[in-house]
């Protein structure tokens, strides 16, 4: 399965800890053109930082492909001539740190000809798209966090109203840590939901939440203050444009316990 949450069969996963650079290559003499998909496996450290390559024989300086890899990249397609090569090697090399840094390469198809005409393969379905045929909508605890930072769904919590909510998110740390957790939403266009402030969150809580698309951060859909006396406000977002949904909680100071509940949140 990938960040984005969706399962492909039979597919190539390069992955490494740290500086560890990796690699695999196949002898495609045989082949005029190779296609297929690339993603972030969800194995793969939430702080992902590292550049894929595809390149021909020993040609690593003058690639097919590169791409840069995180957490959040969508699937991305490739459809590279491979005529003239013996070879064709996907290269990680990453970026640093202790992170496990890694690759998947789905649906790839090597290809025969120069006019054969190519069927492209078609990613497999999220959850979201499944239920779409039936416009039945999809809570918010159904999809895969691509990127999270000290946030996760609880199967019952309180918030400091009293309210107990069923698979919740909850966003927290402490002293003046920023976290977050970030979904992959182009199947929607709309989200809706309750914020409120976790019973378990310090007596003296002042943080600031912000729900934004894609890397909008400046540009806010939704912005409020976290404190222990907040209502359970509601929240109705348009993101048929996004391609990811990220709640992020930024805390205002101090060494006490900051977070926030994110509770009955669906997505149509």
């Amino acid at each position: 399965m990938n960040s984005l949450g969706k399962t492909h069969k039979d597919s190539l996963m390069i992955g490494s800890f740290g500086y560890t650079d990796c690699f695999a290559r196949f002898y495609v003499e045989d082949f005029s053109r190779i296609t297929g998909y690339v993603s972030c496996p969800d194995a793969a450290s939430d702080d992902t930082d590292a550049v894929l390559t595809i390149y021909a024989d020993d040609n690593e300086k003058a690639p097919l492909f590169s791409m840069d890899v995180t957490k959040s990249i969508l699937e991305t397609p490739f459809d590279l001539d491979i005529r003239d090569a013996h070879f064709v090697t996907f290269r990680l090399e990453s970026e640093g740190g202790s992170r496990y840094n890694a690759v998947m390469v789905s649906d790839c198809m090597l290809h025969t000809g120069d006019a054969q005409p190519v069927q492209e393969a078609v990613p497999a379905q999220t959850a979201a798209q499944q239920q779409e045929a039936s416009q039945a909508p999809v809570s918010l605890s159904e999809l895969n966090i691509v990127e999270k930072e000290e946030a996760k769904f609880r199967d019952s919590l309180m918030n400091s109203l009293g309210k107990t909510h069923k698979d919740s998110l909850i966003i927290g740390s402490f002293a003046y840590a920023d976290c977050f957790a970030r979904f992959y939403v182009e199947d929607f266009s709309r989200i809706t939901g309750y914020i409120s402030c976790p019973d378990e969150a310090g007596d003296d809580t002042d943080a600031v939440l912000t729900i934004y698309a894609d890397d909008n951060e400046k540009a806010p859909l939704f912005t409020m203050d976290v404190t222990k006396s907040i209502l359970e406000t509601p929240f109705d977002l348009d993101i048929r444009d996004a391609h990811f949904v990220t709640f992020r909680l930024e805390s205002e100071g101090g060494a006490r316990y900051n977070a926030v509940m994110v509770s009955d949140c669906i997505l149509e």
